[in-house]
């Protein structure tokens, strides 16, 4: 069931959620969306060809309750909540791109360098521990 605020411009979709009645960026009633929007041949999803411009136009713009502040609020928070959730999400992604130690899952990892691969085969010959290692964890001490 489709429900709005005609003093904000929320559009929301309650999942069959009857008990919805407040807005809850302004505290403002719900109205149930009118069924000739619902059964509009042009209604496939409420986002959809033009559908929701058609519903702040005739529903939302046009009611007496309508406060334009308000509204542009709400389309501000959207907005940043938005760009928030995208920087999380990169963050996130990054987070995940880091390499770990595969026994300790530690992020405490170093490169080992050729210098340090070179003494230890000098110092060990063939049995160098470091020989086809790249990393090594300074947590564990485990090299890979």
């Amino acid at each position: 069931m489709l429900k709005y605020c005609d003093k904000c411009g929320s559009i929301l979709d309650d999942h069959g959620n009857h008990d919805e009645t407040i807005c809850k960026f302004c505290s403002n009633e719900l109205k149930q969306v009118p069924e000739k929007y619902l059964k509009s041949p042009e209604f496939y999803f409420i986002f959809g060809d033009g559908m929701r411009e058609k519903l702040l136009q005739e529903l939302i713009f046009s009611s007496s309750n309508f406060e334009q502040t308000i509204y542009d609020e709400r389309e501000e928070y959207i907005i940043q909540c938005s760009n928030d959730y995208q920087k999380i999400k990169a963050v996130q992604q990054q987070a995940s791109n880091v390499p770990k130690c595969p026994t300790c899952q530690s992020t405490n990892i170093r490169k080992i360098g050729g210098v340090e691969r070179g003494a230890s085969i000098w110092a060990f010959g063939l049995f160098s521990k470091k020989i086809n290692k790249t990393f090594k964890c300074d947590n564990c001490g485990y090299t890979w």
